[in-house]
């Protein structure tokens, strides 16, 4: 498993919605409606397909975003997220 970071540039309350669903207990939301770190075993490129953030080749996403896989990390933040990226190590 794998820690990433999916993001978007507006509000999109739908794509919380679609990562709670395929990912109810693997996420936690970093910046309501717009950032939330995300538990899976997937490849960027499959998870950006599995929330259809992913277009291809002439393809139409269902909304825009990005996906990071994230190898290490640091800072200051609230307990809570640092408490679930200890869970999910």
């Amino acid at each position: 498993m794998a820690i990433y970071l999916v993001c978007t540039e507006d509000d999109a309350p739908d794509l919380e919605e679609r990562i709670a669903s395929v990912y109810p207990k693997d996420f936690f939301v970093f910046r309501e409606n717009s950032a939330w770190l995300v538990n899976a075993d997937k490849t960027t490129e499959e998870l950006a397909r599995q929330l259809d953030l992913y277009a291809g080749k002439g393809g139409e996403p269902n909304g825009t975003g990005v996906v990071f896989r994230l190898s290490n990390y640091t800072g200051f933040d609230r307990k809570t997220m640092w408490e679930w990226l200890e869970l999910k190590e």
